[in-house]
This record gives structure tokens, C-alpha cells and sequence, in this order.
């Protein structure tokens, strides 16, 4: 296109301008010039008018504000010499904007546009330098007549905003009036690899399919209203990662009001969740514990009397299918009393008492269970040799260890597989122990449970022991099992090493710092005829009925006399009477009208000598928080068997 009033004579057009004049040449000065635009796809959104030209007075770069002004398409407004649009314009001016005033420098005059038909549009043109490759461009902006005075440059303005955007941690987008993407911040790169890839999208797309109708509601309203709208909601990034949001949207209008974009402001709140939820499961879980306390008082007095029932009918003569029975029943209850105390122990968090153990009981005993409640489909394979070292530990932990890992490993494989479970003794030298941190030289037992199942991926390893982390739909895991054997390994001095990888088998390898010993100590069970009295009296004192009756007739059994109270004040008015003859008393904890510390400095008072063993099937010894004047002599955890009750009460006589 030629100019027709002879000021741009022999000018070529802006399709002819490139080297080689082809379409090819433009392509790329388009390519060229567009990225170098303040806010990319922002530009066009705004609602000042504001072009680009060039050194030769060609316009490269025209947005929306200014076509609807002037009346022309983007096709013809980029075909246009400057002059079209602004005859006063003097290619002068150009090399005196582009003459090396530096990027930043500016003009401004009174002029008059030309619309498409011609009309005049009257108004402040101004001039920016801006400074680009391959070549620098001048940045035109328009300020019509009646518009008033701005605050500042246009560029300066877009440039605070370009600034800002760009700079943020939160997600800024501006979406169109059907929702779709026009304009995403690089902030968006946290979420997604290629911010620009959403350019286009509508913004339903990446949100969570549950939130989408909320959202849907939300937008609608502000764009309807042009009130901000607050929500939360979650964002799925392409690879299915899932970010939750807290986004502030409101509507921007043109000067007649006409609805023209909407921008949100979004704030990731992931991780802001994710110490909210960890908090609530700490409170469920702490409700837990105290849900947890109250039903194990009640379980250790059902499961006291029965324990001391059983092994009383075991005196009895009674055929070998009798005993077979019997035994089995009491298996039954030691495996219950142990579960009730895994509860507290969790829940509340009471570690039990360390002694010097041996694993391979402990282990077995663990396997034993998996064989009877994993599903047949699962085989279970096991090689624990009878020859492995002691370690100082606690024995129910460490079987919460073994069955955690055996679920574990059941979990992974849901069509069936082969559970292997062994140990070892190992020695590990100083090489070993520089290449594992929080390892040191010595003796262990290797502990390892293998599956043949599903495997996990290197990020799945790297977070199992994360308490709460699962990969199981919900309803169907905690996230807590590999936390607890965490836990546990590391408060006896241990470490784990796990190899894994999907589609291949999963092995945990539990280190447990061992005593090495050269022959097995084995000691044989205590005679229990050893530990029976001479005709001692006794004073049980508990407010189950049940216990203080079967408690009464195993003592009676081996030789001492016993007398029974159901409650604190019951036992001060028995003692008082028989106080010079009462050796020693057995007192429950927890009863109603008058608990167990108290009635125990009522005893203290009327006999300051008197030996007590404090027994609680809720409270542990390093918990009875009484005054050392009132003190018991020893504690006796619920439920006992007859062979503790009767060492306690053995041990304590002997201080007599």
C-alpha cells in the first residue's frame, strides 16, 4: 500500500518492509517484536490505546484499544504506515525519538487521529522509546480529548503492572468473558512446566472435577454482579499433582460499563492445608487416645479375671484335649491384652518397659498371626534361627514393628503373592557405618520382611515414613504404620534400609542394635512353687468384683490368706481393723468414691510401713504422679498372670 498524500512517496508496505520482502520476512519481525511486549498477552487487554512502529515509521503492533478506535482489523492496522493514522506524524520524529535518547525516552503532543472513515479523533499523543532486538521500537499510547489528565505515563503504568505480575508469588490470570485464559503470570510455573500452555483454556479445565460446579457458581456471579468473589478450591497439574488454592476474583468493566475481563488472583495454600489436616488428625487421634484409655481400663479388668481363671483351671487335672483347649484360650487372651496395650501405647503415646528380649519369640509370634488372618492367597515364608543375639527393647514394640511391615507388605500385594520373613545376626564394621548414617559398628539383628507386590517408585520411597503419607484410597490406610516402625526402630537405636521399585518386590531390612552373646542363655521359667507364701494375709482391693475374687482364690492357692475390698473407703476401714496383721496390699488405681492414691496415704497414715503394689490396667508406673510419702512399693501392670502377680507380691514381701 502506497501513501496518497505524497509524505510517505515510495514508502513499501509493512509486508514488503522485511529483507526479501516476502511474507517469511514478516513472520519474523512479528516473532521477533511480540515477545518483547511488557505484559505478552496482557497487552491486548488493555483498555488504553497504544500501538508499536518502527524506525520506519511502520506499524508492527497494535492492540485492540486502538483498532476499535480507529476502526480497523488487526490484519489492516498492521498493513497501515503511521501516517494513516496520525497525518501530522513526521518520520523525524522517529530518528529524533530513536536517536539514542536511550530506552525510557519520551514525547508528547496534541494531534488528531484519522479513523477508518476519516473522521477526526482529537486527543495527547506520547512517544516511548523502547529499546529491542533486533531494532529498537517507538511504544505510541493515545489519550482521547474528553478521557482527562493521567497519572503518569502509559508505559510507566504498564511497566509497574508487568513488575508486579511477574514478580509475585500468587497466580494472576485474566480470563475473557467466556472464561478462557489470555493471560497467566510466570508464577504459574510452580504448577505447570509451560505457564503459556494455558493461554486459550478455560479455566474450569484445571480445576479439580469436584470443585468445578462451585467455581463454575462463583464466576458466573462475579462476572453477572462484578462483586470480588473469595473461594478455595484445588488446581490438577498435568501430571495429577492436586495444589488447593484460596483465589479472589473480580470483574473489569470498560468506561460504559460493559463487561470486559475478569482477573483472579490466586494464593497456593497446599502446604498451608496440609499442617491444618495434620493438626486435626492430631486432635482425632488424641481424642483417640483418651476414647483408647477409657476402653483399655475396662478391657484389662475383663481380661485380669480370665487370665487367672485360665491358668487356675490349668492346676486342675483334666485330660490332654482339656489342656489343649486351655492353652489355646490363654494364647487368645495374652495376644488380647498385648493389642489393648498397642492401642494405648499409640494413641497416647506410653512406651513400655525395655528389658534385655529375645527376638526370635517375638517374631514367630508375629509371623503366627499373619498365617492365621492374611488372606490364603498370601504365602508366608520364614527363617528365624533359633541362635539370634538378645537385644535390650521393648517386646510389644517390637512385634508392632514385625506386624506393621507384615500388613505392610500384605497391602502390596492384593492378588496374592509370597510374604518372606527372616533374621540374622550381623556384624557391622566401621566401613559399613560411614556409608549409612545413623548406623555404628557393632553387633545387630537383621530383621527382613520382603513381599513380592507392586513396588514403589523413587518419590514414594522417599516419603513412606511420613506420618499420614499413604498411596491407599481413602478410607483404606492411616499413613501411620511406616511412621510407628519409624519410630520405633529409631528410639531403639536402629535404622532401615528399603529397596524397592515399581512393578519389583519391596524389602525392609530392620537394624536392632543386639548383644552378642557366644551360647544362648536359656534360663528356664521361674518354679512357681518357689514363689508361694506361708500363710501371709493379704489385702486385694479393687472395684471389679470379678478380679478381686479370682485374684483372692489363685493367692489361696499358693499359700496365702487374702481379704478383698471393692473400694477405697472399704479398704481403709478393713486395714484399721487388721492392720497389724495385713503384710502387704494390692490396690487397683482408678475406682470410684475413693481412688487409689488416696486410699494409699490413708494406709500410709494408719501404717507408714505397710507395702503396697499399686496395679492399673490404664496408668503406667512412670504416671502414678503420687507424693513419694505415699508411694507404692511396686506396680503391677493389668492384665497379670499368676506368675507376675505372684513374683511382684514375692519381691516386695522379701523387703520385709
Amino acid at each position: 500500500m502506497r501513501n496518497t498524500d505524497g509524505k510517505g512517496a515510495g514508502r513499501k508496505s509493512p509486508r514488503d518492509a522485511r529483507s526479501g520482502g516476502g511474507k517469511k520476512a514478516r513472520a519474523e519481525t512479528k516473532s521477533s517484536i511480540r515477545p518483547q511486549m511488557s505484559v505478552g498477552a496482557f497487552y491486548d487487554l488493555v483498555p488504553v490505546p497504544m500501538l508499536f512502529i518502527d524506525n520506519k515509521g511502520r506499524v508492527v503492533g497494535a492492540n485492540k484499544a486502538i483498532r476499535e478506535l480507529t476502526g480497523y482489523s488487526e490484519a489492516e492496522v498492521e498493513r497501515l504506515d503511521f501516517l494513516k493514522l496520525e497525518p501530522g506524524f513526521s518520520p523525524n520524529e522517529v530518528r529524533e525519538g530513536l536517536s539514542g535518547s536511550g530506552k525510557g525516552a519520551r514525547f508528547t503532543r496534541r494531534t488528531e487521529l484519522r479513523h477508518k472513515d476519516g473522521r477526526p479523533i482529537p486527543g495527547e499523543i506520547f512517544f516511548t522509546n523502547v529499546v529491542t532486538a533486533p531494532e529498537p521500537l517507538l511504544h505510541v499510547s493515545f489519550r482521547r480529548a474528553e478521557e482527562g489528565p493521567d497519572e503518569g505515563s502509559v508505559w510507566q503504568s504498564e511497566e509497574k503492572f508487568r513488575l508486579i505480575s511477574e514478580n509475585v508469588p500468587d497466580l494472576i490470570a485474566v480470563l475473557d468473558v467466556k472464561g478462557r485464559h489470555v493471560y497467566v503470570n510466570p508464577s504459574y510455573s510452580s504448577f505447570i512446566s509451560d505457564p503459556q500452555s494455558l493461554l486459550g483454556k478455560e479455566v474450569l479445565d484445571i480445576v479439580h472435577p469436584d470443585d468445578r460446579e462451585r467455581v463454575r457458581r462463583a464466576l458466573k456471579e462475579g462476572l453477572d454482579t462484578g462483586i470480588e468473589q473469595r473461594i478455595e478450591f484445588r488446581l490438577v497439574a498435568p501430571d495429577g499433582s492436586i495444589r488447593f488454592v484460596e483465589a479472589r476474583g473480580k470483574a473489569v468493566l470498560e468506561r460504559g460499563g460493559k463487561l470486559r475481563n475478569a482477573v483472579i488472583v490466586s494464593r497456593d495454600i497446599t502446604e498451608k492445608r496440609t499442617v491444618e489436616e495434620q493438626y486435626y488428625r492430631n486432635q482425632r487421634i488424641e481424642s483417640l487416645g483418651t476414647l483408647a484409655g477409657g476402653i483399655s481400663h475396662d478391657l484389662n479388668n475383663v481380661l485380669t479375671p480370665v487370665i487367672l481363671g485360665v491358668e487356675a483351671l490349668k492346676r486342675l487335672k483334666m485330660d490332654e484335649r482339656g489342656m489343649a483347649i486351655l492353652n489355646s484360650v490363654g494364647q487368645s487372651l495374652s495376644r488380647g491384652r498385648d493389642i489393648v496395650k498397642q492401642v494405648v501405647t499409640f494413641a497416647r503415646g506410653v512406651e513400655g518397659g525395655t528389658m534385655l528380649i529375645q527376638p526370635r519369640y517375638i517374631v514367630k509370634e508375629a509371623v503366627t498371626l499373619m498365617k492365621e488372618t492374611f488372606p490364603k492367597s498370601i504365602a508366608i515364608v520364614e527363617n528365624i534361627p533359633k541362635s539370634l543375639w538378645l537385644i535390650n527393647g521393648d517386646a510389644t514394640r517390637i512385634n508392632q514393628l514385625v506386624m506393621n511391615l507384615g500388613v505392610n507388605a500384605r497391602d502390596a500385594m492384593p492378588d496374592g503373592g509370597i510374604l518372606y520373613v527372616s533374621a540374622e545376626n550381623v556384624m557391622i564394621d566401621e566401613q559399613f557405618a560411614v556409608l549409612k548414617p545413623g548406623s555404628k559398628p557393632g553387633p545387630y539383628v537383621l530383621l527382613i520382611v520382603q513381599d513380592t507386590g507392586i513396588g514403589m517408585s523413587q518419590e514414594v520411597k522417599e516419603r513412606i515414613f511420613e506420618p499420614f503419607f499413604t498411596t491407599k484410597e481413602a478410607g483404606k490406610g492411616t499413613g501411620l504404620g511406616l511412621s510407628i516402625v519409624h519410630s520405633i526402630v529409631k528410639n531403639h537405636g536402629g535404622f532401615i534400609i528399603v529397596d524397592s521399585e515399581p512393578g519389583k518386590s519391596t524389602t525392609f531390612k530392620v537394624y536392632l542394635p543386639a548383644i552378642e552373646v557366644s551360647e544362648m542363655d536359656k534360663a528356664g521359667e521361674t518354679d512357681i512353687r518357689l514363689l508361694a507364701g506361708h500363710g501371709e494375709l493379704l489385702m486385694v482391693v479393687d472395684d471389679e468384683v470379678s478380679v478381686c475374687q479370682i485374684t483372692r482364690q489363685t493367692l489361696e492357692a499358693f499359700g496365702y490368706r487374702v481379704l478383698t475390698a471393692t473400694d477405697g473407703t472399704e479398704a481403709v476401714a478393713l486395714f484399721a481393723e487388721k492392720r497389724k496383721d495385713i503384710s502387704l496390699v494390692v490396690m487397683d488405681i482408678a475406682m470410684p468414691v475413693m481412688d487409689g492414691p488416696r486410699t494409699m496415704r490413708a494406709l500410709r497414715k494408719l501404717n507408714p510401713a505397710v507395702k503396697i503394689i499399686a496395679s492399673s490396667g490404664i496408668i503406667t508406673e512412670d504416671r502414678l504422679n503420687i507424693e513419694e510419702a505415699a508411694a507404692p512399693n511396686a506396680f503391677l501392670p493389668k492384665p497379670y498372670t499368676a506368675d507376675k502377680l505372684l513374683q511382684t507380691i514375692h519381691a516386695v514381701i522379701k523387703t520385709l
